[in-house]
């Protein structure tokens, strides 16, 4: 897997397009099309499908699971 180009979370554009999202979560293309159709937070604008970055840290997994951890270490 190739090192992200975001190296926090300011790095990150206020809206990102599928490409950007699989890049960002490690996923294939197909895989995130599959996750913002299911019950990722996503907009559409024409045909555009795009993530606002507020998103990725109030209501994805990623978070879920980074708040986990983190809870986790401290036990």
């Amino acid at each position: 897997m190739k090192p992200s180009i975001y190296k926090g979370y300011d790095d990150l554009p206020l809206m990102l397009n599928i490409k950007q999202l699989s890049d960002l979560l490690g996923i294939s293309d197909a895989s995130a099309y599959e996750l913002v159709q299911e019950d990722f937070p996503s907009l559409r604008i024409g045909k555009r499908i795009v993530v606002p970055k507020e998103e990725l840290r109030d209501g994805s997994p990623l978070t879920r699971r980074e708040d986990r951890d983190d809870r986790e270490s401290e036990t």
